[in-house]
């Protein structure tokens, strides 16, 4: 087993930084890849891992996930979660990815799961180093960390209320700006940082706009197998850092694109997930429509090319 100590005590400092906010009763996943590089794949709340664990599991990576650190903030104590953790490690495993460590975090202290059940709750807890804590501030000296998710998500619109999601979206005359940024992010990526989040955030908050969806989805329609392929990795990079109950849009997207590629059980997964979301997304419940009827995505590409 890799020495968690050293690299977790990284990571716990770091990721408020990478998402803008600590995460709270969230379960958050670090992909080690085949070139031995780590990366911070994905955040959901406790209560949806729950549900299903095996959405977990984010689809479309470009880098291959080799093994997986688990970071699990909660209040309640690992005793308390160990059913979870196990079911959780069990499912991710089931992916050909191994997990080398699941940690329980809070604050600066940390315990792994990795200790016999008897002694979770009273050895094996680690304190953040000090001088990692340090350096980790003064790598971001200049980026602010919000106190919760909800703050960060309503300066983009994301928030339950969209408090200014409406007027922001009612003064874009010329959305050509909105539609560059998503071309733009398409052609850097997978090279450029995605650890931006809140880039990610506004990518995700301007597909609730229908005529900057259509425009990407006319996009995508040009684009060829490779091209879908660096589209829904694009695609999994949004989707880690949408809340669920804004995400019919990018999983409906999404959806579209594994059509077009021929994957129908994921397209059908991920339209089923967009209407959970969002019950009466009629985009998803076209599309949940032609994939139930056995419609072939060659139709969907010639009605879109005649837009």
């Amino acid at each position: 087993m890799l020495d968690t100590q050293k690299i977790s005590d990284r990571y716990i400092a770091e990721l408020p930084y990478l998402m803008g906010y600590e995460p709270k009763e969230s379960v958050v996943a670090f992909w080690l890849h085949a070139d031995s590089t780590m990366s911070f794949a994905q955040r959901a709340d406790i209560s949806d891992v729950l549900e299903d664990t095996s959405n977990f599991v984010t689809v479309g990576d470009h880098n291959p996930r080799t093994a997986a650190l688990i970071l699990i903030y909660s209040d309640k104590t690992p005793s308390e979660l160990w059913d979870f953790a196990l079911e959780l490690g069990d499912t991710i495993e089931e992916n050909d990815i191994t997990v080398f460590d699941i940690l329980k975090v809070n604050g600066s202290e940390y315990s792994t799961f990795f200790l016999p059940r008897d002694d979770l709750d009273t050895q094996g807890v680690f304190t953040v180093d000090a001088k990692v804590i340090s350096d980790i501030k003064n790598k971001y000296k200049d980026k602010e960390v919000g106190a919760d998710r909800d703050s960060l998500m309503a300066n983009y619109g994301c928030a339950n209320s969209y408090p200014h999601f409406d007027e922001r979206m009612e003064s874009i005359v010329d959305f050509s700006d909105a539609v560059d940024d998503f071309i733009d992010a398409y052609e850097a990526y997978p090279d450029y940082s995605g650890s931006d989040y809140q880039f990610l955030v506004s990518l995700s908050v301007l597909l609730h706009n229908i005529k900057v969806r259509d425009e990407i989805l006319i996009q995508i329609n040009s684009l060829d197998r490779e091209g879908i392929d660096r589209a829904i990795g694009l695609a999994s990079e949004i989707l880690r850092v949408t809340p669920k109950e804004h995400s019919a849009p990018i999983y409906t997207v999404t959806a579209i694109m594994a059509w077009i590629k021929g994957n129908g059980a994921l397209a059908n997964m991920l339209i089923d997930t967009a209407l959970e979301a969002t019950p009466d997304y009629n985009l998803a419940i076209l599309i949940q429509v032609a994939l139930r009827t056995g419609m072939s995505p060659s139709y969907w590409r010639e009605v879109i090319s005649e837009l």
